[in-house]
């Protein structure tokens, strides 16, 4: 749980720590490498340096397998109701593993797919950029995990990182719209 509450506070702070930073242009850049090194840290340390070997490679190429598996068991709502009302999120949270692993995954790739236009300079017209970076990305760290049997090589984890790149995405061109709306109203 604690490793979700770290990932959402880094992901919101990092993008209004990049929307502040573009009113200086300088500081915009040096903001924006900070938080992509911050960023590529975390990265590489949540999806590589933090893993221990399994006795063997395990692949799943079945697409939205592991979630489905995850609901093939009832659900106990009052047991999933007591643990948020007590504040117990771990308890929440491992009787869906597959569902957790899934929004952590999401999660992850959210500011890839924020910082890739950024990068670029292009505020629009980059879906494509952002899909075919997170793909390859995500295809690496599996082909990875599967090498080194550091973790699952799942296709699952292909599609949740895709989402999260557009999900990124997407709330770049919204912070975009709202800053051009706002330079609307004030002149």
């Amino acid at each position: 749980m604690i490793r979700i509450i770290l990932a959402g506070i880094s992901v919101i702070g990092g993008i209004f720590a990049v929307n502040a930073g573009k009113r200086i242009a300088g500081a915009y850049r040096l903001v924006l490498s900070a938080i992509t090194v911050l960023y590529a840290s975390g990265f590489l340390y949540f999806t590589l340096f933090s893993r221990t070997l399994f006795s063997g490679s395990k692949v799943n190429l079945i697409p939205f397998y592991t979630v489905f598996r995850s609901l093939r068991y009832p659900v106990q709502i009052k047991q999933i109701a007591a643990a948020i009302i007590t504040g117990k999120w771990n308890d929440v949270f491992t009787t869906f593993i597959p569902l957790h692993t899934a929004f952590l995954n999401i999660l992850l790739f959210i500011p890839l797919g924020y910082l890739l236009p950024e990068w670029r300079g292009k505020e629009k017209n980059c879906i494509r950029t952002v899909v075919l970076t997170c793909l390859g990305v995500s295809c690496l760290v599996e082909f990875i995990q599967l090498l080194t049997a550091m973790g699952w090589c799942d296709v699952d984890d292909l599609i949740c990182n895709v989402s999260g790149g557009m999900l990124g995405y997407a709330i770049h061109l919204i912070m975009i719209r709202n800053k051009k709306g706002q330079k609307g109203v004030q002149s």
